[in-house]
């Protein structure tokens, strides 16, 4: 029982406290103002009451004790002789003690000689009780006091004396104390609100007009406004705070928009510069790539014409030729025919993304087998499909071109009795990842970007027949798609070439699924 009783005394005062966080300042200063004056109010009244109650009870037990005490000194007679008559005599006295409800005079062996009833009333219960000691007892509703009767002579105790009074009167009184008490705290706590109403805006206004402001600052941004210092105390420190704080702020802004204003000039200023770059490195570029076209385009003339006379030579005069004039002849056939690849090559790199056409959807396995086919590799490499590869709709020959060159490369460049190459496919979400793998010499880590460059071989022309180009336009190609290429390698622990292709830029639907019929065209390996 306790326990919920606390609970609860709890529980109400977190809530009137939760409540009193979430008023308005002003009605939050009445409330404690008047909380302390009611609290104050009631303490001193409590107080009050508490220190007349035992005042009055402190004056009462004197008082009944002196009477008790005279009329127990009256009393040795009729205690001494035995004399009833003569006792109840002396206990009518009390009748002029309004307050006096009982009295009775008994032999110290407790013995009841004599009593006194007020209007002949039955004594309550506990009247009976007969106290043989000197005394004092209070009861719910009765003040008892006894009294030793004494013989004078020889000090000894002939009897007791009690005397009950009546405490009805005493608590009326009380009563009344504190309808007063409690009439004056309410006229005091309403005199209390009056004033505290009056009062608390000292405080109230310069909060809530410093609340305006703030809320003026925050809703409109508007940082030019200043809050109005009324007083000095600490009201007016924050005020003065709050004021400097919009001050820096102000200035910030202003400082702010200055520069957003210089910083909006200068990226204007650079954007134009960018685009006349842009358009002027356009520029360049299309002319680089017309000039490098028609250059490449215009030595095909004269290369042919240099290949024809080798074999209208070769056909009319080589029987003439001795040993060395024959080698001459043959070596200037095959530079001939190197320099006509080199420029086909130029020119196939100059077309990549000068714009798509005959792009197709077509199943990768059947491209494939299609361009090993092209290729036929040499007895001693094997090549293995590890993976199922995907559907693309992309320009079926840029394709091609990325697996004869990467294939052929690693054909070329394969040096062991038994050789192996493994193409893979992984499905990365957004893109696909593409993999082709040898068993070669590898490449050291010094050429892994290099090699991806125009004119780039790892061994001398002379060794082996090699242009320089079909990584390039492997890594152009993939580009135009939205992907990256790179090599994974060390010397003697073969290669592995990775390259990404967009599915964004692979997988839109343009026409049905070709079969696998399609004739390959001739591979070039670069």
């Amino acid at each position: 029982m306790i326990r919920e009783m606390t609970s609860i005394i709890h529980s109400g005062r977190r809530r009137l406290i939760g409540r009193m966080r979430n008023m308005a300042i002003r009605h939050k200063l009445v409330s404690i103002i008047m909380l302390t004056c009611i609290v104050a109010l009631v303490v001193a009244g409590s107080t009050f009451m508490h220190y007349q109650h035992l005042s009055t009870r402190k004056n009462l037990v004197k008082t009944l004790q002196t009477q008790a005490a005279m009329i127990a000194t009256t009393c040795q007679a009729a205690i001494t002789f035995d004399d009833a008559e003569d006792a109840e005599d002396i206990l009518n006295a009390f009748q002029e003690q309004s307050s006096v409800v009982f009295a009775c005079l008994s032999e110290a062996e407790g013995q009841i000689l004599a009593s006194y009833h007020r209007d002949d009333g039955i004594a309550p219960q506990e009247m009976a009780q007969i106290a043989l000691e000197e005394t004092h007892l209070f009861t719910r509703d009765y003040l008892m006091v006894s009294k030793p009767v004494m013989d004078r002579s020889n000090r000894e105790i002939l009897g007791f004396l009690s005397v009950w009074s009546d405490l009805t009167p005493i608590e009326a009184m009380f009563r009344r104390y504190m309808i007063a008490i409690s009439m004056v705290i309410i006229m005091a706590s309403l005199v209390a609100y009056l004033v505290s109403s009056k009062v608390q805006s000292i405080i109230s206004d310069p909060i809530l007009k410093l609340t305006h402001v703030v809320k003026t600052v925050s809703d409109q941004k508007e940082y030019s406004v200043r809050a109005r210092k009324e007083n000095d105390d600490e009201l007016g420190v924050l005020i003065d705070a709050f004021n400097h704080m919009l001050m820096q702020i102000q200035a910030r802004d202003m400082e702010l928009v200055c520069s957003n204003e210089r910083l909006e000039a200068r990226v204007e200023k650079r954007t134009r510069e960018l685009e006349m770059t842009v358009a002027e490195l356009k520029r360049s570029n299309s002319e680089l790539q017309n000039f490098t076209y028609i250059t490449a385009h215009d030595l095909k003339a004269p290369l042919r014409a240099i290949g024809n006379l080798t074999d209208w030579i070769s056909a009319d005069y080589i029987h003439t030729f001795d040993d060395r004039g024959r080698e001459h002849m043959e070596l200037i056939k095959s530079r001939v025919s190197r320099m006509d690849e080199l420029i086909d090559c130029i020119l196939r790199y100059n077309e990549i993304g000068r714009g798509r056409r005959h792009i197709r959807t077509f199943d990768l396995n059947c491209l494939l087998s299609e361009a090993l086919t092209a290729i036929n590799p040499p007895e001693h490499i094997t090549i293995e499909i590890t993976s199922d590869l995907p559907t693309l709709t992309v320009e079926r020959h840029r394709i091609l071109q990325i697996f004869r060159n990467l294939i052929g490369n690693a054909i070329q460049f394969i040096n062991r009795d038994q050789g192996r190459i493994r193409i893979a496919c992984q499905d990365n979400g957004d893109t696909w990842e593409f993999s082709v793998s040898d068993n070669g010499p590898g490449i050291g880590t010094q050429y892994h970007e290099k090699i991806f460059k125009m004119f780039q071989t790892l061994t001398p022309r002379d060794e082996l027949e090699s242009t320089g180009i079909g990584l390039a336009v492997v890594k152009k190609i993939v580009e135009l798609y939205g992907g990256k290429i790179w090599v994974a390698s060390e010397l003697g622990q073969g290669s592995t070439f990775h390259f990404t292709l967009s599915k964004a830029l692979t997988c839109a639907s343009q026409e049905d699924q070709e079969g696998c019929t399609e004739p390959v065209e001739k591979a070039n390996l670069g």
